[in-house]
């Protein structure tokens, strides 16, 4: 890949830099018996007197939406002394370095021009308000230079990671509850592009959706590569994934198809969505390009997107671990956030029709239909009114990382994050065993609370599912769910949490 993508970041250099630097031609050997082509390859050093240089560049960059300079467009000089950073990860991270100055060199020049246009500043001004123009600034900045954030330890990142992938494959992969509450999108959907016209272009995909998704593919390279930026953490997750063995390979191609159920559902809302709004984009204007770019904005605020581009900047992909695990499992609530402040117009119009719909009507619908759609239903001696503002609070609340984890606390519920599992789990597991043994509760409740623990460690893909049956057996044989066994309230509620 990174050989492959030589003749375009060489143009792309040519274009910004007028100058290139010479490629150095490709060397073949030979690993264990099997031949190799060779080809380029970046170099990357481990050395904080570089991180530091990096540092001092972009500071005096901050406001350039052109990109850095790609790391192979400098021409090789030697390491100076400094040792090479072997790691598997600067293989990805190469070859996204380069796609992105590819992507983004030229583009930047222009982006340049039109931001300092004072004539499309005041246009923005006045239909979004100045807080929205200020906001799309730094967002467009932080898009199109990428930087990375300087993490300030390298172990406790990557320990970081780890404990998010693990979450991300307890929780998200091949979950049936969090496939389930994504038709919640629906009525948000219907409301972006109508209810009458979502409902039209969903006859039309369910009676030909092969053909209405290889056009809208053909017109758009959001949708065509949706399946990897459905949220921000099954992008991150699928970015990464390389293997060195045969084993990893397999074990990789497990964790990298726990997705696919949510990329299902995901299209037979997204397309519909995207197609309606096109064909009224084409109706109103008649500008192909233009209606495309209105479609992919309409799914993006309404069924979800993990891309950078829909984001705001707390749930980019370029910020530090730190914030990622602050922010892990939002970026659907951080695009229903955008939706908020876009009809606000950017946080200075609370009064008026367009937000008292998204901040209030659309949040009681979509939450309470996220918690019906896995059975969780008034408890007997709630009241209907006292469940629908409890969902909706949960909904709106949710849409702002910190404020979150507070009404959580208020709930009962310890605050936590990923990586405070480290330090949790083992002290879970054996809590669990000195019960269990102590008769004070059976296997079942001891095997889904030792696996929630593991899980949490542990990357094992699907595992939500069985913790949440285990709990739901114990339960029911405590006669706590009702004489009928419901396999599908265990798989997607799991015990009834008010019982």
């Amino acid at each position: 890949m990174n050989e492959a993508q030589w003749p375009e970041l060489q143009a792309a250099a040519k274009a910004m830099l007028g100058i290139a630097p010479p490629k150095l031609e490709a060397v073949a050997f030979e690993v264990n018996g099997v031949q190799m082509t060779g080809g380029h390859m970046q170099l990357m050093y481990d050395s904080q007197a570089l991180e530091l240089a990096d540092e001092q560049m972009r500071g005096n960059n901050t406001t350039n939406v052109v990109p850095m300079q790609a790391g192979s467009t400098h021409a090789r000089r030697g390491s100076g002394g400094r040792p090479v950073l072997l790691d598997t990860r600067n293989i990805p991270q190469s070859v996204e370095e380069k796609t992105h100055y590819i992507a983004f060199a030229q583009v930047g020049r222009q982006l340049r021009g039109i931001l300092n246009n004072k004539e499309i500043q005041q246009r923005i001004e006045k239909k979004h308000g100045s807080p929205f123009y200020e906001n799309l600034l730094h967002a467009i900045t932080s898009i199109s230079r990428a930087e990375p954030a300087r993490e300030t330890s390298r172990w406790l990142a990557r320990l970081s990671r780890h404990m998010r992938g693990a979450a991300t494959m307890m929780h998200l992969a091949y979950s049936l509850r969090n496939v389930m509450q994504q038709f919640s999108a629906i009525p948000i959907a219907a409301r972006e592009v109508g209810v009458l016209k979502w409902a039209q272009a969903m006859a039309h995909f369910g009676s030909r959706p092969f053909q209405i998704k290889s056009m809208v593919d053909a017109k758009s390279k959001f949708m065509e590569n949706r399946a990897q930026v459905v949220n921000r953490e099954a992008k991150e997750y699928m970015k990464k994934v390389m293997a060195t063995s045969r084993g990893r390979a397999l074990w990789n191609e497990v964790k990298a198809r726990g997705f696919f159920m949510q990329t299902m559902i995901d299209s037979t809302i997204a397309y519909p969505t995207w197609y309606a709004k096109y064909m009224t984009g084409m109706e109103e204007h008649g500008d192909e390009k233009r209606a495309s770019i209105e479609a992919d904005q309409s799914v993006a605020e309404s069924v979800g997107s993990g891309s950078d581009m829909h984001l705001g900047r707390i749930m980019q992909s370029n910020q530090n671990e730190f914030v990622k695990t602050l922010t892990v499992f939002g970026s659907w609530f951080n695009a229903y956030y955008q939706r908020l402040y876009k009809s606000s117009k950017g946080g200075s119009d609370f009064l008026s029709g367009a937000f008292l719909m998204d901040g209030l009507i659309l949040p009681i619908i979509a939450a309470n239909m996220a918690q019906l759609l896995i059975l969780d239903w008034p408890d007997e001696d709630e009241e209907v009114e006292e469940y629908i503002a409890k969902n909706t609070f949960k909904f709106l609340v949710g849409t702002m990382p910190l404020l979150r984890d507070i009404a959580g606390v208020w709930e009962g519920f310890a605050p936590t994050t990923p990586i405070s599992a480290v330090v949790v789990a083992p002290v879970r597991v054996k809590t669990e065993l000195e019960s269990f043994m102590k008769g004070k509760q059976s296997g079942w409740k001891l095997a889904a609370d030792v696996g929630r623990a593991t899980g949490s460690v542990v990357p094992l893909p699907g595992s939500g599912n069985f913790w949440r049956l285990f709990d739901y057996i114990d339960s029911w044989l405590d006669g706590k769910e009702g004489k009928t066994f419901n396999l599908y309230q265990a798989l997607a509620e799991g015990r009834d949490k008010d019982k």
